[in-house]
């Protein structure tokens, strides 16, 4: 039989990602149909070429980055009022939820993406293209950005935490505290990516 805590958790998952799906939703068609209308349209690429560039753009680039900033546009005041609960376990609860939540949205941002890039390409046989730009994406890299994604998630939220203990310290929960907090996890979400970019992806600079 599950624990209570982990029954709390996974409600927590479900609730945190029903809350943000439909914004990373509409965040996955508008980007994919864009950049592929872009690349098939004034840049004059071919539908294979351009589903790749898709591709690798969401898994290398710009995928969890996305996700993390349109996630916690939603999140960040569950996690506010959330910080208001006394103890370290409401933070570990919201820290993990969030991490895996913005694993699963990844997920779902990905396949949305693809999906719309498949759909505007002009080639007939969208079963195949399909099947063919699978082939392209390697569970290394997939399993690599479910991890940022988590990572941006879960990091914003604990920032969400201190944020809301600090405002609650000074007795200050006007809604200033909730966009300052939203800014900053902003912030922190693009730092984080610099990071990366920097320090933990070096072989994205070395020669091919």
């Amino acid at each position: 039989m599950a624990r209570p805590d982990t029954i709390n958790l996974l409600r927590t998952i479900e609730r945190d990602g029903l809350h943000c799906a439909g914004l990373v939703l509409l965040g996955g068609v508008a980007f994919g149909a864009g950049l592929i209308r872009l690349l098939v349209g004034p840049l004059h690429q071919s539908s294979d070429f351009s589903l790749e560039v898709l591709a690798q753009t969401v898994l290398q680039l710009l995928g969890p980055l996305l996700v993390a900033l349109l996630a916690l546009t939603r999140l960040m005041p569950h996690w506010l009022e959330r910080s208001r609960q006394p103890g370290a376990g409401a933070w570990w609860h919201s820290v993990l939820a969030a991490a895996v939540v913005g694993a699963l949205l990844f997920n779902l941002f990905l396949v949305v993406v693809l999906l719309m890039g498949v759909l505007m390409t002009p080639r007939a046989d969208l079963l195949g293209e399909w099947r063919d730009l699978m082939a392209t994406i390697e569970p290394w890299s997939l399993g690599e950005a479910m991890a940022r994604s988590g990572l941006f998630l879960g990091s914003t939220a604990a920032l969400g935490f201190w944020e809301g203990r600090r405002a609650l310290r000074r007795g200050d929960l006007s809604a200033r505290v909730t966009a300052d907090a939203i800014l900053h996890a902003m912030a922190l979400v693009l730092a984080l990516k610099l990071l990366w970019i920097l320090a933990l992806s070096p072989s994205h600079f070395s020669g091919g």
